[in-house]
């Protein structure tokens, strides 16, 4: 097992250099200049010209490569130009926001996913299943902002249930319960919309899948002739098999759901990661963007090796392979 670990993490290497030259070649490529947005609509060119020498613009694209990967080895990601801020401080203060939304949303999804996969495929073809089948292809299909504006249309404007945006309310005072009740109902929103529209439509139709497919084997129907109950042959032996390729999805999804708090962030003024790299990208702030990149591949090159290692544990047989 350790070797397989280790094995793991030295394919970590070539991948984050990937994504140290794409996520540099992303930005760079990408139109409009840096040095115009900073210094203004009003700006002279002689100005524009001083912005740019001021933050290494005026250099090629290589020697500001090679300066990014000096910088990254004495891991120090930049200042950034509209904060003036060192990049890795604007992170650490927005990524527990970030991580607080995707864990949620991610586990909500989960476990809604594979309860509500399970039971779809134990009737399948009845009415449940295309109830439930049926409602995750419509979710699948909401675009995040849409169910996002819906929801604050109806729990916010109409029925003033719960606040549409922020992370807590200024007046209560920090540290108390209250302050926790109040996290909770900035919270609800954004979560369920991040689960409802990411999470918890691909992991139903993956476990739905798996344990259809699961059930078809020797050892479920060994489980149905011992006289064992059909919610247990479904939940206690199918969904055991089914439940490895949902949780490698898991690990894939957990930073590919960066994309989708970008957009739940921006419309519930949710201040995390995904609010700041819309806030980067609009600035044009270079050394911002591309730290935000290289956290979300980190993430999912942590996440995909967390994912790895808890596959050999389910199922030895990983590790063998």
């Amino acid at each position: 097992m350790s070797r397989y670990i280790a094995g793991r993490v030295l394919q970590l290497v070539p991948l984050l250099i990937a994504v140290v030259v794409i996520s540099f070649a992303i930005v760079h490529l990408a139109p409009g200049d840096p040095a115009t947005v900073l210094a203004g609509p009003t700006a002279t060119n002689e100005y524009i010209e001083e912005v740019r020498v001021r933050y290494g613009l005026d250099q090629s694209t290589l020697q500001q490569f090679l300066d990014y990967v000096g910088q990254l080895v004495r891991l120090d990601l930049g200042q950034s130009f509209s904060t003036n801020q060192p990049v890795l401080e604007v992170l650490l203060s927005r990524l527990p926001a970030t991580l607080l939304l995707i864990v949620a949303s991610e586990l909500l999804g989960l476990v809604l996913g594979m309860v509500l996969g399970t039971m779809a495929a134990q009737r399948w073809g009845s009415p449940a299943d295309r109830l439930i089948s049926g409602g995750s292809l419509a979710l699948a299909s909401m675009p995040v902002f849409w169910l996002g504006m819906l929801l604050i249309l109806l729990f916010s404007v109409q029925w003033q249930l719960l606040p549409s945006s922020g992370m807590s309310d200024p007046f209560v005072e920090p540290g108390t319960w209250a302050a926790f009740e109040d996290l909770l109902k900035h919270l609800l929103l954004p979560v369920v919309t991040l689960t409802a529209a990411w999470t918890l439509p691909t992991y139903l139709r993956i476990t739905r899948a798996g344990v259809l497919q699961s059930a078809r084997e020797d050892f479920v129907r060994t489980a149905r002739a011992k006289g064992a109950s059909e919610t247990r042959v479904y939940f206690a032996h199918a969904l055991r098999t089914a439940r490895l390729p949902v949780i490698t999805l898991a690990g894939l999804n957990f930073g590919l759901a960066v994309t989708g708090a970008v957009l739940t962030e921006t419309l519930f003024g949710w201040p995390g990661v995904g609010q700041t790299l819309n806030q980067a990208i609009l600035s044009r702030d270079y050394p911002l963007m591309m730290g935000i990149f290289l956290l979300a591949g980190v993430g999912v090159a942590v996440a995909n090796l967390v994912t790895d290692v808890v596959n050999a544990f389910l199922d030895p047989r990983v590790s063998i392979r």
